[in-house]
């Protein structure tokens, strides 16, 4: 829907309603575009949701609910800026590297055949490592997250070709507070495309 932003505004807090116990999705103008993400809940209590407004941003809103389930948006512009948390920023970026580096190790060695088990148990090692540096100089509010993700790593065994962590709530935590800090992870495919 349209959804005009005013001039000067830099930052919208959004109050989301919506009925019953589903998910949503809510996005302000082109998250693609603009490397944002849209923002995620549950129906049943009232979201505040925060995004970023750039000069780029396009003055239409998008929501994502179960057909049939009634929602309200109270938009609440600011001119203060948005409150990037950078050494999350700074986790997410990281973490995006050391994933996609798993990533591309399963997919170097199985799909694409573009080596050999060696070279795969290279890479796994090295992203591992990567992932272990990460969790232990993280100050971040994914920290605690990305410790239990390494631990899961280390002590999960992993079969050839395999690597990629599956360890679906610590990666969710992290997804998470990467979106709302507007800091998605973004993963780079060496293979494919």
């Amino acid at each position: 829907m349209d959804f005009p932003i005013p001039a000067g505004a830099q930052s919208l807090l959004l109050v989301f309603e919506c009925d019953g116990s589903s998910p949503f999705s809510v996005e302000l103008g082109g998250s693609m575009m603009l490397q944002q993400s849209p923002l995620y809940g549950t129906c049943g209590d009232t979201a505040d949701l925060l995004f970023p407004v750039l000069a780029a941003t396009q003055p239409k809103l998008t929501v994502y609910v179960d057909e049939g389930v009634a929602w309200t948006a109270t938009p609440l512009f600011s001119t203060d800026p948005f409150p990037t948390e950078t050494s999350l920023a700074s986790d997410c970026s990281a973490f995006a590297a050391v994933y996609s580096a798993y990533l591309n190790a399963d997919q170097g060695y199985g799909p694409y055949k573009a080596f050999g088990e060696d070279e795969w148990a290279r890479r796994v090692g090295a992203a591992t490592d990567d992932l272990a540096a990460l969790a232990a100089s993280s100050t971040s509010s994914i920290a605690p997250a990305l410790v239990e993700l390494h631990e899961s790593v280390i002590t999960t065994e992993t079969a050839l070709g395999a690597a990629t962590p599956v360890a679906h709530e610590q990666i969710g935590v992290i997804m998470d507070a990467c979106n709302v800090n507007q800091t998605p992870i973004v993963t780079s495919a060496e293979f494919g495309g």
